[in-house]
């Protein structure tokens, strides 16, 4: 017999030279090489001030590459929250910076085809007004345009713009703060937190070129929600996190699948003080979440897969570190689960960390934990369990499956009759 499973990483630390920072949740810190390693955005100290670096990590932790983004003509002094995307093989950075006395938007692109890494010039994205920019946040559409979201104070008070090209105001009257772009088959979402009169709520808008309308996505009986993070399965359903204040702060999700939006469901540690999760979909429309709850250490590093509304697996990843804070998710094309977080190892001042959870075949049973079974098949497929109950049903195409509960299950596809002994493997 064959068996998947999934190994983790070593913790690795990619500097202890000065005091680093990650951005909040609206952003992204990992993108994918497209070669098993990654491209790793993160602010450090660099004498008086903070810049964004990103370093290149290869699939054997090598550091083999690392770009100072944010000093150019200018030096930089903030090169504060950052967010990154790959475009074909460009590198775009877009971050907040105080070059004048006040933070704006600024971009910077590496196209990576070039020997070196071809940096282009640091340009303005929000309009150099006064008015403080921060916060920002970017994706790609489909058809592979570059939209980026920010905060902006222009109108006496924090609202959210879109661009590039001539600000958009996005956001209504109430102040409104941590903006999210992510993008849809169909459009843009854009989520962010704005402020109401008994509280917080978190609300979007999907921008398709058609009328625009607010949508708020946190529970209304709710006091305060905030910290949303966003990601779309390849099926389209929209899977929102974001962090409920009642007893304790806890975080939730609920999808959406076309119009319908599901309960909330709660994800961290009831009782326990959870912030910042993070999300992203793979190949198979699994969701990998990460977030930060608080211990007597200071913080802990969690990680769950969920579908639907049904959390998969879920567990703490940092090992020798604590106090750590930020965490972020990112799958690339292999099937790795990249994370990426800010922690202290003994010393007074947090470092950047990187974790890897790779999936790997073996012979035996000299593992526990039981990877989804990844099959192909041109029609409906069926899994049974061993007294012949239907237990889920799927379309077809790509599919990922855990079975809920150990025991004999049979996947019956178009193609072949699978057995499933869970936990142990398939044949």
């Amino acid at each position: 017999m064959i068996f998947l499973f999934f190994i983790w990483s070593d913790e690795f630390k990619l500097t202890s030279s000065a005091s680093t920072f990650l951005p909040q949740n609206n952003a992204n810190v990992l993108v994918s090489d497209g070669a098993g390693g990654v491209w790793y955005m993160f602010s450090r100290k660099s004498g008086d001030h903070y810049q964004l670096y990103s370093y290149h990590i290869d699939s054997s932790f090598s550091i083999i590459t690392q770009y100072e983004v944010s000093r150019g003509v200018i030096r930089s002094q903030w090169g504060g929250y950052g967010t990154c995307l790959m475009k074909e093989d460009t590198l775009i950075f877009f971050w907040d910076d105080i070059r004048l006395d006040y933070p704006e938007i600024y971009e910077r692109y590496y196209i990576l085809s070039i020997s070196g890494g071809l940096a282009s010039p640091i340009t303005e994205v929000s309009t150099v007004d006064g008015y403080y920019s921060m916060n920002p946040s970017a994706c790609l559409d489909s058809s592979g345009a570059v939209h980026v979201v920010w905060e902006d104070t222009k109108d006496g008070y924090p609202a959210i713009y879109m661009g590039p090209g001539i600000p958009e105001k996005i956001s209504e009257e109430n102040f409104s703060f941590f903006p999210q772009a992510v993008a849809a088959p169909d459009g843009i979402y854009i989520l962010w937190e704005e402020e109401r009169e008994d509280g917080m709520e978190v609300v979007m808008k999907k921008k398709t070129g058609e009328r625009e309308e607010k949508e708020v996505v946190s529970p209304e009986d709710g006091v305060v929600s905030y910290g949303a993070c966003a990601t779309i399965a390849p099926d389209g359903k929209l899977y929102v996190f974001y962090v409920d204040l009642e007893e304790n702060t806890r975080i939730y999700w609920r999808y959406k699948e076309g119009n319908n939006w599901s309960d909330a469901i709660p994800l961290s540690s009831y009782g326990v003080d959870a912030l910042h999760p993070h999300a992203c979909s793979d190949k198979y429309g699994n969701i990998h979440v990460v977030w930060e709850e608080k211990s007597e250490d200071g913080g802990a590093v969690f990680y769950a897969t969920i579908k639907d509304d049904a959390i998969l697996e879920k567990g703490k990843i940092n090992v020798n570190t604590w106090g750590c804070v930020d965490p972020f998710v990112m799958v690339d094309g292999f099937s790795k689960v990249h994370v990426a977080w800010s922690a202290f190892d003994g010393d007074s001042i947090r470092f950047p960390y990187y974790r890897v959870y790779t999936p790997e075949k073996r012979r035996g049973l000299t593992e526990t934990k039981l990877a989804p079974l990844e099959i192909s098949c041109s029609g409906r497929a069926v899994l049974y369990d061993i007294t012949g109950r239907v237990v889920r049903e799927f379309a077809g195409g790509d599919i990922s499956l855990v079975p809920p509960s150990p025991g004999v299950y049979f996947l019956v596809t178009p193609e072949r009759r699978i057995k499933i002994v869970y936990p142990g493997g398939v044949r």
